[in-house]
């Protein structure tokens, strides 16, 4: 009994274990980033927006639909923080990784999407999203 118990857990965990999942902000239908989660598997990217007016948007992308992978860094300067805070802060940086995919919908139409991510997570995003797709990362 103790066996058996012992393997469906093992089961239950390796399963859970191959899924990767990212909270991030994903390019919604209105231009804007918005908190959305991405979780990557071995077979699939799925893109779940939090927001209940952007459920309807979440989508489901296998393996062999995705198209082209693309990248690139958005930086900016925090002059708000450094008039609240502190002037050093103008010194700083915010840097964030933009990552898009091109892919092919269930419709067999052509659509993208957009992620920006803090920039010290990007790198295993990037890694997970070229492992997946077997595409190489256009980096902008």
């Amino acid at each position: 009994m103790k066996k058996m118990l012992l393997v469906i857990l093992i089961a239950l965990v390796s399963k859970a274990a191959l899924a990767t999942i990212y909270d991030i902000k994903c390019l919604n239908q209105k231009g804007k980033f918005s908190d959305c989660k991405v979780t990557i598997d071995s077979s699939q990217l799925v893109i779940e927006y939090k927001s209940k007016k952007e459920k309807e948007f979440n989508v489901k992308i296998p393996k062999g639909n995705i198209k082209v992978l693309s990248a690139g860094e958005y930086s900016r300067r925090r002059v708000a923080e450094a008039v609240i805070f502190s002037p050093w802060l103008l010194f700083s940086k915010k840097t964030r990784d933009h990552i898009g995919i091109e892919y092919v919908d269930e419709n067999s139409s052509s659509k993208a999407t957009m992620f920006e991510i803090h920039k010290k997570y990007g790198m295993g995003l990037k890694t997970e999203l070229r492992a997946l797709s077997g595409k190489a990362i256009e980096e902008k």
